[in-house]
């Protein structure tokens, strides 16, 4: 591999400007499982450039960084720092690390001046090569591609209470008191959802938890539009929080079909998760595309 470039390089390659980029959310690059995953997912993305925003307090190894190819398709970026005070605290949640928020921020101040971008959380699991997933959405110029979960009037929300899209109005709909949650794990936010975000949040007041606030936000903004990831990428996508009982869960419900998105898919839970990434990935490859 040639020259592996860090977040503090300079300029971007022109081809970068305009571009769909990815953004894979971790704590900590390490070897083994995880590391594994994230090759697989670097090797697979096709020509997007694949932002590594790890926590502030992980420096990877040179033998980790190694090991993630084409280097030139790999940025290490350290999560931008998000104070728990701050409206942005109460958008991460402490209890998920705020790594929302700082997906949030990194696309907003991002140098790199990405359009688009994939999030995707570490316990994400694909079936297949990244590629089939990101290209079956490249002619969809929605602004939010995601899962989300409909929450009617008659449903409640535990984040609800705490989620107002100014000072004074609440994210459910003044029309029939439903609220639309976003699942977060794996979705597609373009650099003008960042912003209004950020424009809630600093100017307009707006306060609340990431799964609850999206899409009330792109809602009620006229330019703003949200698609559903298909269930044909789709294999099991729950939305929930990290925690003793989640690692232990068996990732995947039966049976394991192809080309499909699982969530959460732990290396705690299973630690043989990075060489099935390769394997799926290897397999799917050298199918008929």
């Amino acid at each position: 591999g040639g020259h592996f470039r860090s977040d503090m390089d300079g300029a971007v390659p022109a081809m970068e400007r305009s571009g769909e980029c990815i953004a894979y959310i971790t704590r900590s690059l390490e070897h083994g499982c995880r590391l594994a995953r994230l090759a697989a997912l670097v090797a697979s993305a096709g020509d997007r450039m694949v932002y590594v925003l790890h926590g502030r307090n992980h420096t990877p190894t040179g033998e980790a960084v190694a090991k993630l190819r084409p280097q030139g398709r790999v940025r290490l970026v350290r999560q931008p720092l998000v104070v728990p005070s701050s409206p942005w605290g109460l958008f991460g949640g402490k209890f998920v690390g705020y790594s929302k928020a700082a997906f949030v921020l990194w696309l907003l101040r991002s140098h790199t001046s990405c359009h688009r971008a994939w999030q995707i959380e570490d316990d994400v699991f694909f079936t297949g090569p990244w590629s089939a997933l990101f290209n079956a959405y490249s002619a969809d110029e929605s602004h939010i591609i995601a899962s989300t979960i409909h929450h009617p009037s008659t449903s409640y929300f535990a984040h609800e209470r705490t989620c107002f899209i100014n000072i004074t109005t609440r994210c459910r709909s003044a029309e029939d008191r439903s609220l639309t949650a976003v699942v977060w794990p794996l979705l597609r936010m373009s650099h003008a959802v960042a912003s209004e975000i950020a424009r809630a949040l600093t100017t307009q007041r707006a306060k609340g938890f990431h799964e609850a606030l999206l899409a009330p936000l792109c809602e009620r903004a006229a330019w703003c539009s949200l698609s559903h990831l298909r269930p044909e990428h789709l294999g099991s996508m729950v939305a929930g929080h990290s925690s003793a009982s989640k690692r232990k869960q068996s990732p995947f419900a039966s049976p394991v079909l192809a080309r499909r998105a699982y969530h959460p898919a732990k290396c705690e839970a299973d630690p043989g998760l990075g060489e099935l990434a390769r394997t799926w990935l290897h397999l799917q490859q050298n199918s008929s595309m």
